[in-house]
Parts: structure tokens; sequence; C-alpha cells
């Protein structure tokens, strides 16, 4: 097998592998502006820290997986537009009416944070930027593109954004949009090194931390989810997230963990039984949960005490992340 190093572009930390198996993280940058509702991070020192691990790491193949819901927007020269605008970014509140509409086969439905709401609410409030943009990347297309020129990515990446089909594939939008692998595939070479199509994190953890078929996901990292994998597309009362192999991950968003703890400080737990609950009720019946994610090596006992009130079989896979899940898809390709 060739050597592969590995990148998990977080939201608290950038996580890296090498291919013998050290490790180790650099802070994802401070925000530029977190004055509510926007919240934007400088996108060149991001591609100056991946970048720099890349060329200090020496490997055949490069595997990314990298927050979702983030964009920036490019010109015709390539050069950003904006800044990198954080899935912590609510601008589109400052919009009241929408010329679109979402639909399940987006794979995301509208919420404050969708790109695709938000390149609306800067097309209106921010006409002078709009018009230079040209380009519209996610982060991990954004990625892709300053280190093979292509700007590509996997669907579970570019389905967040809200300007695709997640059956097809297919994209549209005034902008030229990333070009959509369903399958992880090779993008482009970097320094000799073969980079591949980035990842979706979350679809990345639910890979790493053993997700099956039989296993509600909850997933606890700066936000919370709780998914489950459905074999084909899937829509109900959830998102209908791209999995691999066509699969579907059926997802709760926006439930209680890090961020919102924290913000708590004490008595998040009613919180957090009431939220997980009322997510249970809303996917389709598995038999057990898996418990992962970084807010498990602080709250695991508070957690397993809500988790037990569920009464499902549960484990714990709090070390098993997003790392993992590119370790698996370098291995099986999937």
């Amino acid at each position: 097998m060739e050597s592969c190093f590995y990148i998990d572009v977080g939201s608290t930390n950038i996580k890296w592998q090498d291919k013998d198996g050290k490790s180790g993280s650099e802070k994802f940058p401070d925000p530029l502006n977190q004055t509510v509702p926007f919240f934007e991070v400088s996108i060149r020192e991001i591609g100056r820290i991946v970048t720099s691990l890349i060329l200090s790491h020496p490997a055949e193949k490069v595997f990314i997986s990298t927050q979702m819901h983030g964009y920036v927007l490019l010109d015709k020269g390539g050069e950003p537009v904006t800044e990198y605008i954080s899935w912590q970014d609510t601008r589109s509140t400052l919009v009241h009416n929408f010329p679109f509409q979402m639909s399940p086969e987006n794979g995301v439905g509208m919420k404050e944070n969708l790109p695709r709401a938000g390149v609306y609410a800067i097309k209106l409030l921010r006409p002078e930027q709009y018009n230079k943009a040209s380009e519209f990347c996610t982060l991990g297309s954004y990625l892709s593109k300053i280190l093979t020129g292509n700007n590509c990515t996997h669907i579970s990446d570019a389905a967040p954004s809200g300007f695709y089909n997640v059956k097809t594939g297919e994209g549209k939008s005034e902008l030229i949009l990333p070009q959509v692998k369903m399958r992880p595939d090779v993008v482009g070479i970097f320094e000799g090194r073969k980079i591949y199509t980035p990842i979706g994190d979350q679809q990345a953890s639910i890979l790493g931390c053993g997700g099956d078929e039989e296993s509600y996901i909850m997933n606890l990292g700066t936000t919370g989810q709780l998914c489950c994998i459905e074999i084909g597309f899937s829509i109900g009362e959830f998102e209908s997230r791209p999995y691999f192999n066509g699969s579907t991950l059926c997802t709760v968003t926006n439930l209680m963990a890090g961020k919102k703890i924290q913000k708590m400080a004490d008595g998040w737990e009613d919180c957090f039984y009431k939220e997980y609950s009322s997510a249970l009720q809303r996917l389709p019946k598995r038999n057990k949960i898996i418990i992962t994610g970084g807010v498990t090596q602080y709250y695991h006992d508070k957690v397993e005490k809500l988790v037990r009130n569920f009464k499902f079989p549960y484990t714990f896979s709090p070390k098993q992340d997003a790392i993992e899940g590119l370790k698996r898809v370098a291995e099986e390709i999937i």
C-alpha cells in the first residue's frame, strides 16, 4: 500500500496523522470577525497551515476531511473575494425572502448557516463583493484548488452547501461550483503527492467509529448530531445527507454538544436528554447506540448516565474519529 497522510480540518483543531502513525494537531485559526451574525476566518491562513503540514510529511497519497457548511468565494483569477465564511456564520438571518426552496434531494434543509442562503445574503447586502465573485468553493474544494488547481470535492462535502442534488451530484448556481465526485477519487497532484477529494468530517467520523446499519450514531463534537445509515436514498424528518456507496446518513442536526454545553455550564443535562430523545423519534428505528466525538472525553460519565435512559445497548467510541474514517477510505476507496 502506498504511504498516506491524513488531515482533518475541524472547527477547533486541524488534526493529522502521518504514514508512521505519528499524529498531532494545529489550532484552527481564530475568527477575524465574530460579530453576530458574522463568523469569518482567514482563508489564506487555513490554506497555509494545511499546505505546510502536507509539505512537512512525506507521503504518496493525501486524504482530507473538513468541517462542513463553510465556504469562500473566488474571483475569475482564483483569488478570494471573501474570507472563509464558517458554518457558525448566520448572515442569512438578515434576509427574509429567498428565491429558492430546499428539497430532500438537496441533502440539507433551509437553515441559518446554509451557504446557499449566505451567498444570496452577500448578493443583496454586499453587491460590490458579490459582483467580483465568479466561483464558489467549500472549504474542502478550496483546499483542492490551492493544492492542485482543481475546484473539486466529494459529494459529502459539497452537499451541505445547498446547491446540489445528492442523488445525481449535479449542482446549480449563478457561480461556478466545485466539480463533485460521488466516490473518493484523485483530484490532482501536489508536490508529487496524490490529493484525494476532501470528505465531510461527519461522514468520515461515522465511518471511523464503526457506524453500521443497525446503529444510531451520536456524534458529540463542537455541535451535536444524531444519525443512522440507510441503504439508498431515504427521506424523513431529518436531513438526507449523502454517505458512502450511495447510502444516506439520516441526520438530525444542531443538537446539544460542546459549544452549547460550554455556554450553559450547569443544568445542560435536561436539555441534552430532551433534544436527543426527540431526535430518536425522528429517525428510522435502530437497536443500539454508538457514542463518539470529543465531548465524550470531558463529559463521559454524565453522557453515559443520560444515554442509559434511552434503554438501548450502547458503546463509546471516543478515539475513533475522522482520521480513522480517512484511513478506512484509503484502505477501501469506498
